[in-house]
């Protein structure tokens, strides 16, 4: 999930399986599809490092932990905290 470029495509084809199969799993067990899963992993790991090193700037976090941009590290960390999926005000 720390890869940047990380696609479906390519998880299907390391768990021998197809895309469709992996979406069907997560939406139906989970309810989020594969950019939801994957950026909650990717939003974890962020807390997670900033919990241990608060000195990391917003711009460090980002690419550590393979978000693209600012923009849509902050728009799904937003989403996480509106949906209570995530406490970030620990």
């Amino acid at each position: 999930y720390l890869n940047p470029n990380l696609q479906l495509r390519e998880v299907s084809r390391k768990v021998f399986t197809n895309k469709t199969y992996i979406s069907y799993v997560l939406n139906n067990n989970i309810s989020m599809n594969f950019n939801q899963f994957v950026n909650y992993f990717r939003i974890k790991h962020a807390c997670e490092y900033f919990i241990r090193d608060k000195s990391l700037s917003i711009n460090d976090l980002y690419v550590m932990c393979g978000f693209n941009s600012f923009v849509s590290f902050n728009s799904y960390l937003l989403y996480l905290w509106v949906h209570k999926i995530i406490n970030i005000s620990q």
